[in-house]
This record gives C-alpha cells, structure tokens and sequence, in this order.
C-alpha cells in the first residue's frame, strides 16, 4: 500500500504469478481511479516528484540491470524511464521531501538523488560495521531515513540519517541468542518515534529518532502486524493486526474486536487514516474511529 504525500490517494499492489498489479484508490470515496499492470520487481514512492517507481529486472549483454519507470502517482501517467546497473538487486529505495533518497543494492548503500537526474552515488556505511541494511522507511515528516538491519536471525540494527545534514547514526541494537524473539521495525511520517514489536515478545516499544529516548510498554501477547494513528499526544496510538488499540499516553490497551485475518494494514502520512486487509477484501477507515469513537465497535 502508498499513500500519496498529500493522502488523497492509495495505490494497492497486488499480484497473479508473475502479472502484477498496481490500483490506484481515491481516499475520499474509495473510487478505483487508474491502474498500472507489469511484471514488477518492486514499487517504491517519491514524494519530492509524486511519482510511483516501478522497477523491473531484465538481462543486458552479460549481466542483469533494472529498468526504473516513473508513473505521476495522482494520474497513472507514464513519465519517464532510466537506468540502474548493478546486478546485486535493489532490496529498498526511500525518498525525502527534498528529492534526495537512499537505496540499498545488495549490501551496498547508496544515495539517488532525484532532484538532479537521479545522480546515483556510493555511500560510506563504516557506521554499520559491514551489517548491510535490508530496509529504509521514512519517519519525522519525510525528513529522516531509518534503516534496519538484521543479522543472523538474532540481531538487529537500526541507523537514520538526517536528508538535510546527511548525519548518520545508530540509534539502536538488540540481540537475543537464546530466544530468537526479533523486533520488527515501523516508521511512520506522521511521528518522529520508530515503533518497535514482536510477534514473540509482550512488549512494544517507541524511541525517538532525535533524542534516542526509548519509551516501552508491556502487552498481554506479542503483536504480528500494526498501524500507527494519529493521536495529537505526546505518543502515537497503535492498532494491532488483531484489533487491539494501543493508547501509550494513557497506558490502556483496548481489545476492539476479536479478528485474526488481517494480514496487512499501514497508515496514511497524517496518521488519521488506516487502509486494511481482511479476508479477501479491502477497507479504508478514518483512524478516529478506532481513536475517538472505539465504545461504537462491535
């Protein structure tokens, strides 16, 4: 799921074997406006140009390159096409409000700067202790990169930087060797604070991305997947993959419903909606539903 910088629209992935679709929805009234169909490796968003890039792998001369499109994410419009030559595999690519952008090939991190033709360039990661990162998301109003890193199954590493002072640090580590109970990571343009879970541990956890301070909540049971709403306090509320409403400035949990097939659910930029996937169809609410109006739920 993407969410448009401005939250008027959503575009859903979906896929066929090999034939993948992208659709894209009106967030007002949840009207199906254009669709983009191919056999895609991987979609990324732009929020700098507003543009869908939609990358596919093909066979040049002796190696692999990737064929980057750019569809205007308002429209479905095709707008241009360029180049990526490596033949590690494009494993994650963010961008900032500003055109600049992250990508990670392989174990290799790079900047692709979207504001002047894409300009491609390596990035000295020493930081990271040659742990390759294998996901970026964006968080604090577009203007931080986090990066996660695991390695071995029982580690994990998370780094941001900064898209105006290119300041790049680690901001937290984790290992568990006997339990193997990894966090996932969650970011969110809507906060400056990562949302850290487990399926595996009862806790959940927020840490600030510019003061490093780490705020941690206990759980009745672990949490496979979540969405972070808009609360206007201090902390993000949480909805759970299982219909639980994490309120951590006041320390309440509310078990809303008893669901367990939601297997996908992500928030617009501004927190205040929550697109879900249950069953075999798609819903998109309003997050005060679930924040302000929760006594209403059956």
């Amino acid at each position: 799921m993407y969410f448009t910088n401005d939250d008027k629209y959503i575009w859903i992935l979906s896929h066929n074997g090999d034939h993948h679709l992208l659709t894209q929805f009106s967030t007002s009234d949840f009207t199906n406006k254009a669709q983009i169909s191919g056999s895609m490796n991987a979609v990324f968003y732009n929020p700098y140009n507003n543009c869908l890039y939609e990358i596919s792998q093909r066979f040049f001369q002796d190696r692999y390159v990737y064929d980057v499109n750019l569809y205007d994410a308002a429209t479905g419009k095709f707008n241009e096409t360029f180049v990526i030559d490596n033949s590690d595999g494009i494993r994650s690519i963010a961008f900032s409000d500003n055109g600049f952008g992250l990508m990670i090939c392989g174990s290799v991190l790079y900047s692709i700067d979207s504001s002047n033709k894409h300009k491609i360039q390596f990035i000295d990661n020493s930081v990271m202790n040659g742990i390759a990162p294998s996901r970026i998301e964006m968080c604090n109003n577009n203007k931080t990169f986090v990066l996660y890193s695991e390695r071995y199954g029982t580690e994990i590493y998370v780094y941001t930087m900064d898209s105006e002072t290119k300041n790049f640090q680690k901001i937290y580590s984790m290992s568990d060797y006997i339990n193997f109970k990894i966090y996932n990571m969650m970011a969110s343009n809507y906060t400056k604070d990562i949302l850290y879970y487990s399926e595996y541990k009862n806790d959940i956890a927020f840490q600030d991305v510019e003061t490093k301070a780490m705020v941690t909540k206990t759980l009745t049971q672990g949490v496979k997947n979540a969405a972070i709403l808009a609360s206007n306090k201090v902390l993000p509320d949480v909805l759970t993959s299982d219909f639980r409403l994490i309120l951590p400035n006041e320390n309440l949990i509310t078990n809303l419903t008893a669901l367990h097939n939601i297997s996908y659910m992500k928030s617009s930029n501004n927190g205040k909606l929550v697109c879900i996937t249950y069953g075999d169809n798609l819903y998109l609410f309003q997050s005060e539903v679930f924040t302000n109006h929760n006594n209403y739920i059956k």
